[in-house]
């Protein structure tokens, strides 16, 4: 038996080492191939392609970070975020067994090569993320049979939509968006047979939407919105689309009616119809959308009532509906929906009382309803659900007290109910909510004294609150010394009250205060120095008083002078640069103005395009905004001391004009 074997050995061998000799070129090959590729990206290189090397070749479907193979072919390449730049080289047609190939989030540039259509077996490619140039017409996507995810979000890309891309007949997921390609969108778009998410979205695209998207039977998600600007309205025939689970038609210059045949989607669950210029009213047919969870019609001009009809989309978590020309009263039903989280009505012609019922049943975070001709009392339930985070009711004719409950909302971060006819005292322990930034109450009828914090002024300070304005109200009783320990407090607004008593020492903590305006009240004695401590003060009034004494020696020495107003020309200089008003909603959860706005969108990088307008289009010289940008933020620096004078501002907007493009 054993001389047996030993006769068969040298056999064995052989047909060993034959194997080899024909397997050895084609993991050498690919991994030859995948090297090529390496050599194509600029350094550095990401420590997971170290061990990408010939002579580990061998391990190539065992050991090489992000390659994977199947009866040793590599069939799948995965170096999405590996921060890599260079390009993409034509030898990735080589891959001839590739199905799946990801280069996301990267930083790629160049053209995408047209030999990656040679790759027959290809069923997903990403190249999201990156910064590919160039146009898509050389590549024949008629040879890519099994193609079914094609995701090019978020590139530089250009040129004319391919009309030829529904000849990839297996597309599942086609997405384009995030580019700059231009023209109409073709209607053989309309001959995708299986596809079922579709975004066009952030383009320059015009022309009117094809009907012929109508056909698309099997589509679940079509977002044609954001910077693309199209011609007429939303064609009715969209309402064919059954199968369609998302809708976003945002900002892309729509006009005319919303169509009746929308109601008929009844898969729907998201609806996104606002910033366009949609006229009419809302079509009754929408309560047909029962499953609808996501609602935002805001930033048209459309009018009239919200149709009875909406009471059936119990699902909703989302309603937004401002800046339109709604009138009559806000629905009862609207305090029934027991999944609503954000409703805002803002700046529309709603009148009535708010529903009384608003928050009892439904987790209720965001509440803006201001700008309207509301009466009535707010709501006490608002928080009922203990997740309400921002509250917005100024300039309506709402009257009573606020809502004892408020002062039990530890999740509030901004209230902003000024300019109404709310009367009684604030909520006990309202001030003091840990998570509260900003309090606007100012422009009420509200009484009582400002209650000292839970330990009788040497609390906490932990308290974020930023802003807080209760001027022109009936406020009495003194200062609480409490309110030292918002340490983060940048304006303070009490004017117009009935304050009496000593400003309290307490207020010198106030490092990080520039407004303090205590005027028109009954305060009395002299300035406390302390007040000298605030040494970012660019606004102080105290005036309308009876305040005796010498003005303290340290507060002469904080110069609120002409530097005052060097800030806010630099708030000027940000709104030419932004097209933002210097407070508001807009400027987002975490921003108490356009200041702070501003150095969090500088400080997260992207420079001056980052904050740019973005309707001053694409023509604006980036070298001068950038200068432009730079000297207001000199102006807005929180330390006068650091500020240019107004004729170092006028000198350095000088040299703007003289910047390189």
């Amino acid at each position: 038996m054993a001389l047996v074997l030993l006769l068969l050995l040298p056999i064995f061998l052989l047909s060993s080492s034959s194997c080899l000799v024909l397997a050895i070129p084609t993991l050498a090959s690919q991994a030859a191939t995948l090297l090529s590729l390496k050599d194509s990206f600029s350094p550095p290189l990401p420590p997971q392609l170290r061990s990408w090397t010939l002579a580990n070749y061998a391990s190539l479907c065992s050991s090489w970070p992000g390659v994977a193979c199947s009866n040793r072919t590599v069939v799948s390449l995965d170096i999405s975020g590996y921060n890599l730049s260079g390009t993409l080289p034509p030898a990735i047609a080589d891959l001839a067994g590739l199905r799946f190939f990801s280069a996301a989030a990267n930083s790629f540039s160049g053209d995408i090569p047209p030999a990656i259509a040679a790759l027959r077996d290809l069923r997903h490619l990403n190249l999201s993320n990156n910064q590919f140039n160039g146009t898509l017409d050389a590549l024949d996507f008629s040879a890519m049979h099994s193609l079914q995810v094609l995701d090019l979000y978020d590139n530089d890309l250009a040129g004319a939509l391919p009309t030829l891309l529904p000849a990839a007949a297996g597309l599942r997921h086609l997405d384009l968006g995030g580019n700059f390609f231009s023209g109409t969108i073709p209607p053989s778009f309309g001959r995708f047979p299986a596809i079922q998410f579709l975004s066009l979205a952030g383009n320059s695209l015009s022309g009117d939407i094809p009907p012929d998207l109508a056909n698309l039977s099997t589509l679940r998600h079509l977002f044609l919105g954001y910077f693309n600007r199209f011609d007429g309205g939303i064609p009715a025939e969209l309402g064919r689309l059954t199968s369609l689970v998302h809708l976003d038609l945002a900002n892309c210059g729509l006009q005319g009616p919303i169509p009746a045949s929308l109601g008929d989607l009844t898969g729907l669950d998201t609806l996104y119809l606002q910033t366009n210029q949609l006229n009419g009213t809302i079509p009754p047919s929408l309560g047909n959308l029962t499953g609808l969870r996501f609602l935002d019609v805001s930033n048209n001009a459309l009018t009239g009532e919200i149709p009875p009809e909406l009471a059936a989309l119990r699902e909703l978590r989302l309603l937004n509906m401002f800046i339109n020309r709604f009138r009559g009263g806000v629905p009862d039903f609207l305090g029934d929906l027991r999944s609503l989280q954000v409703l805002k009505l803002w700046q529309n012609n709603f009148t009535g009382a708010i529903p009384a019922a608003l928050g009892r049943a439904a987790p209720l975070r965001e509440v803006d309803l201001s700008t309207n001709r509301l009466t009535g009392e707010v709501p006490r339930w608002l928080c009922a659900r203990g997740q309400l985070e921002i509250l917005i009711l100024l300039d309506n004719f709402l009257f009573g007290p606020v809502p004892e409950g408020l002062g039990a909302c530890p999740t509030l971060t901004r209230v902003r109910l000024g300019q109404n006819y709310l009367t009684g005292p604030l909520p006990r322990g309202f001030l003091y909510l840990p998570a509260l930034t900003t309090v606007e109450l100012q422009g009420n009828y509200l009484t009582g004294r400002l209650e000292e914090d839970g330990s009788g002024g040497g609390g906490s300070s932990s308290s974020r609150l930023s802003l807080l304005n209760l001027s022109s109200n009936r406020f009495n009783g003194s200062l609480p010394a409490s309110m030292g320990n918002f340490s983060w407090l940048q304006t303070l607004l009490l004017g117009g009250n009935q304050l009496g008593g000593q400003i309290p020492r307490q207020v010198g903590r106030l490092k990080r205060l520039l407004k303090l305006d205590l005027s028109g009240n009954k305060l009395t004695g002299a300035v406390p120095g302390e007040v000298g401590e605030c040494t970012s003060l660019t606004y102080l009034d105290l005036s309308g008083n009876r305040l005796s004494g010498a003005i303290p020696v340290r507060l002469v020495q904080i110069k609120v002078d002409e530097k005052s107003d060097v800030y806010s020309f630099g708030v000027v200089l940000l709104e030419l640069i932004t097209g933002l008003k210097p407070v508001g909603e807009h400027l987002g959860d975490d921003a108490v103005d356009l200041v702070q706005w501003a150095r969090a969108r500088s400080s997260a990088g992207g420079g001056v395009l980052a904050l740019l307008d973005p309707r001053l289009g694409g023509d604006v010289p980036v070298a001068e905004a950038a200068h432009v940008l730079f000297v207001s933020m000199l102006c807005v620096q929180e330390h006068s001391v650091e500020r240019p004078t107004m004729r170092e501002v006028v000198q350095m907007l000088q040299q703007a004009r003289h910047q390189p493009s």
